[in-house]
């Protein structure tokens, strides 16, 4: 019991602060972004912000726009969050021709996209060198081993968001997976692996705006919401004690076990508390006591019949049970 009470949950964006994201698609054609494509890149927004592990997030299309507004409660780091939740991923496969005179990547047309590929992750190899992993579905398999085969000999370029992450001599036909090599950190290879397991944004997004949201408002609002809610918590159980007596003890024991079990379950969710939450727990709270009431006074009712306390009480809990189903 006193570990559940002493664990913290984690708060909202309206509690604890964080920061609230406008990305707008590019509109690189001049024909406007579809409908189709937003509804995509609202998706794959969503499983990167899921993949960070953040609590609660916010994700809304601003309808009639091609503007997605992202809300981080409680990020660490939200230079890094806004990196990859807009990081386009476009990856390719393309064959290294040669360097120019300033001394940039010549490349030939492109061979294959990452969406064949299968999974990625991050890691080490043999040496000791961070990579990230990449496996194909079955016909990116093959395709892969088509492009190898017909190449050996050639450097092929690993291309991210027109970047040259690596360019491996093909010494032999592969079918099963490629790494990208030359990363500095680990970190980064997560966050790699991370925008090409969850894949490419079909369109590009550009950082309109950027707002983060004081978390000093949003502790007020927590601790005035807390002590109102203790306050009418407090003033309920006064009322049932005095009205009901000995039952209005059972009350407030039903609702310790109630207020304990439920934030058992918050914690356990992993849930953040927002505003609407708080009064969502206080109104939850009030429905119990309502129930009491409705069952406490057919109780009384009863006796007043001249039934026993114990026939009583079965008839209060069988009767009052459906008046409490049917609101």
């Amino acid at each position: 019991l006193y570990h559940i009470l002493t664990i913290s949950t984690r708060l909202g964006l309206d509690l604890r602060g964080g920061t609230r994201v406008i990305l707008t698609a590019a509109d690189e054609t001049g024909e406007g972004v579809s409908e189709e494509k937003m509804e995509k890149a609202m998706l794959i927004i969503q499983d990167r912000v899921d993949q960070l592990g953040v609590s609660e997030p916010e994700i809304n299309r601003v309808i009639g726009t091609g503007s997605i507004v992202v809300a981080l409660p409680d990020v660490a780091d939200p230079q890094k969050a806004i990196d990859i939740i807009g990081k386009t991923a476009q990856l390719e496969f393309r064959i290294l021709e040669e360097f120019d005179e300033e001394d940039k990547p010549v490349f030939g047309s492109v061979l294959m996209r990452g969406d064949m590929l299968r999974d990625a992750s991050a890691g080490y190899d043999p040496d000791g060198k961070i990579i990230v992993s990449m496996t194909f579905t079955p016909e990116g398999a093959d395709r892969f081993y088509e492009i190898t085969s017909q190449n050996v000999g050639r450097r092929l370029a690993i291309v991210l968001d027109g970047e040259m992450k690596s360019a491996p001599v093909i010494k032999t036909a592969i079918r099963g997976e490629a790494v990208i090599e030359n990363i500095d950190s680990l970190e980064e290879a997560k966050n790699i692996a991370l925008v090409l397991k969850t894949g490419a944004l079909p369109v590009n997004l550009e950082v309109e705006e950027v707002r983060v949201i004081s978390a000093t408002l949003g502790l007020d609002s927590l601790q005035q919401g807390i002590r109102a809610g203790i306050i009418g918590i407090i003033l309920v159980i006064l009322f049932m004690l005095v009205y009901y007596a000995g039952l209005g003890g059972v009350v407030f024991a039903a609702l310790v076990i109630y207020g304990v079990l439920f934030w058992g379950v918050l914690v356990g969710l992993r849930a953040a508390l927002t505003l609407p939450g708080i009064a969502g727990m206080i109104l939850t709270i009030g429905m119990a006591v309502d129930a009491n009431i409705i069952i406490y006074e057919r109780i009384k009712e009863e006796i007043r019949k001249g039934k026993t306390i114990r026939t009583s009480i079965a008839e209060g809990f069988k009767y009052g049970l459906r008046a409490i189903l049917d609101a």
